[in-house]
């Protein structure tokens, strides 16, 4: 009996031993659970990118359903025929000598020819010479080109009236000349036609024909259903007076055109674009670039084709964002991980206490966030 009360209360004071261990623990366990946490910041930017779409333009018409995927439209066909006059470039390096247009008037009732360097003559003695012979009609007028004869400030006259010295008397009284604007330094300077000087005034004629057309279906279309890249234009016949590389300082350009203006409500289009892009996006503000193609007279439809850059944020809900992931890692994996995947543009970690080194290893205890 004496021998086994030392064991019993050795064992007994195990017991104890152990049991203040086991509640040690516990209460570590319990005070780590209390007191660690980590929260997760996460930055998001939107995901941009470019979509290609195909879209068919059926005409809208009452009683008829449009097929899915299109887009109702109007068209509305017409010609138009428009010319102007257009100035060649301006050379690259101009003359020190003035010069210009001038109208030459015939009052008379023959026929006036003038040679080159007939001399033109100001108002204050200012002497001019003809660049090129003309022949001015009996009672009409004709355009052309004077220089000065000498350098000097004095020739950069104002619109003026000019004499021709060399006529008789009599007929100096009739046939003279006129200028409607300033004489200019180069302004006699010999100029050619380029390509570039007829293409200009191609898409001068161009955007003045849509222009037109324009102003013309303002009562019949809604504003915002005809934008500029809504015209399909067929030039039919073009006269150009001068060809590429002629010697002129003024050109004419004639075009005949048939126009198909194609009327649409933008947002449908937008909403089609959207779905082909896959959905939950946004289309970028101007980022919409297309051209109609395929227009079928009879059968009243086209094709848009085109481009638009669109926007997406990543998906909060993503698996990617589950606590679950971040269970006992360190900030550094967390950051790593998280900004591998597109849209995410920054991720702050921040854990306590502060000395602990990695995230805690319950789930519940990590909370994720975005800003």
């Amino acid at each position: 009996m004496e021998e086994f009360l030392p064991d019993r209360t050795r064992a007994l004071r195990n017991i104890a031993i152990t049991f203040v261990l086991l509640t040690v623990v516990l209460l570590g366990f319990v005070v780590y659970t209390a007191l660690s946490r980590a929260r997760i910041q996460v930055t998001l930017t939107p995901i941009q990118k470019d979509v290609s779409f195909q879209i068919p333009l059926q005409e809208n018409v009452i009683g008829a359903a449009v097929p899915s995927g299109s887009v109702a439209a109007t068209f509305f066909e017409s010609t138009a025929t428009m010319s102007d006059t257009f100035t060649v470039s301006t050379p690259t390096q101009l003359s020190e000598y003035a010069g210009g247009v001038v109208n030459i008037h015939n009052e008379a009732n023959r026929d006036q020819p003038l040679v080159a360097t007939t001399r033109f003559l100001g108002p204050s003695g200012e002497l001019f010479r003809l660049v090129e012979a003309v022949r001015v009609p009996a009672g009409g007028e004709v355009k052309a080109v004077v220089k000065a004869d000498s350098l000097g400030e004095q020739f950069l006259l104002g619109a003026s009236r000019f004499t021709i010295p060399g006529l008789a008397d009599t007929l100096q009284s009739q046939i003279y000349a006129t200028s409607d604007v300033a004489m200019v330094l180069g302004g006699a300077d010999e100029q050619v036609v380029t390509e570039q000087d007829i293409e200009n005034a191609r898409q001068t004629l161009l955007q003045r024909i849509r222009q037109q057309t324009k102003d013309e279906l303002m009562s019949s279309v809604a504003e915002g259903d005809l934008a500029e890249q809504d015209y399909v234009t067929v030039v039919t016949q073009e006269t150009v007076s001068e060809k590429p590389g002629a010697k002129a300082r003024s050109f004419s350009v004639s075009l005949e055109t048939r126009i198909t203006a194609v009327a649409f409500k933008k947002e449908f289009l937008d909403a089609l674009i959207i779905t082909q892009a896959g959905g939950n996006v946004t289309i970028v503000p101007d980022s919409r670039k297309y051209e109609i193609e395929s227009f079928d007279a009879v059968k009243r439809s086209a094709t848009l084709t085109g481009q638009a850059q669109v926007e997406a944020g990543i998906d909060r809900g993503s698996s990617i964002f589950s606590p679950v992931n971040f269970v006992g890692a360190t900030p550094k994996e967390i950051q790593e991980f998280l900004q591998n995947f597109e849209g995410v543009a920054n991720v702050a970690v921040s854990v306590s206490p502060y000395w602990q080194r990695q995230l805690p290893r319950l789930p519940s205890r990590i909370h994720v966030e975005f800003r």
